[in-house]
């Protein structure tokens, strides 16, 4: 149960989940389509927010694809000293982390509640499955769950290089 300046507030919201889950269950013949549908009405007003936690929940429980395919990011703002909007960013799932890896993690929005993405430098592994890492942009160090970590970056292909217009011959930038 997590607690935090309201926990009997925090209770409330964590209770209701048993009898939405008893609902959904009694009312179905098949489950995996309930589930299915639940997501898709939620992914209509929260689309990425169901994305990351499909993702977060696939990573907890096990070796699923997902886990082993990483993800591609078309970067759409300045990422200090590594990328800039257009680069392509290759992420790895986060495995066998080493200082100086750089991230991308989840976290809350502190003034407006909302789930936003981070990047950050690991700066040192600890025990409990925590990890220290440092904002690339605020250079603010935090201690996060390993299980918030959705990519590892392994290579950035700057926009209009070789490689970049090889990927997106449609689009290259002409000299």
């Amino acid at each position: 149960m997590m607690e935090g300046n309201d926990g009997k507030e925090i209770k409330a919201q964590f209770e209701k989940y048993p009898k939405i889950v008893k609902d959904i269950i009694s009312s179905s013949n098949n489950l995996e389509f309930s589930i299915i549908n639940v997501l898709h009405l939620l992914s209509r007003d929260k689309p990425d927010e169901v994305y990351r936690a499909c993702k977060i929940f696939l990573n907890a429980i096990g070796d699923y694809y997902i886990v082993n395919s990483g993800h591609i990011g078309l970067c759409d703002m300045w990422l200090k000293d590594l990328a800039f909007p257009g680069d392509i960013i290759l992420y790895s799932v986060p495995s066998r982390l080493k200082p100086d890896d750089i991230i991308q993690y989840l976290a809350v929005n502190a003034e407006n509640n909302r789930t936003i993405v981070v990047h950050a430098k690991v700066v040192k592994m600890l025990e409990k499955n925590l990890v220290k890492v440092r904002d690339i942009f605020t250079e603010e160090e935090k201690i996060i769950p390993q299980l918030h970590i959705i990519g590892k970056i392994v290579k950035i292909i700057p926009f209009g290089s070789d490689q970049w217009n090889e990927l997106y011959p449609e689009y290259r930038i002409r000299e």
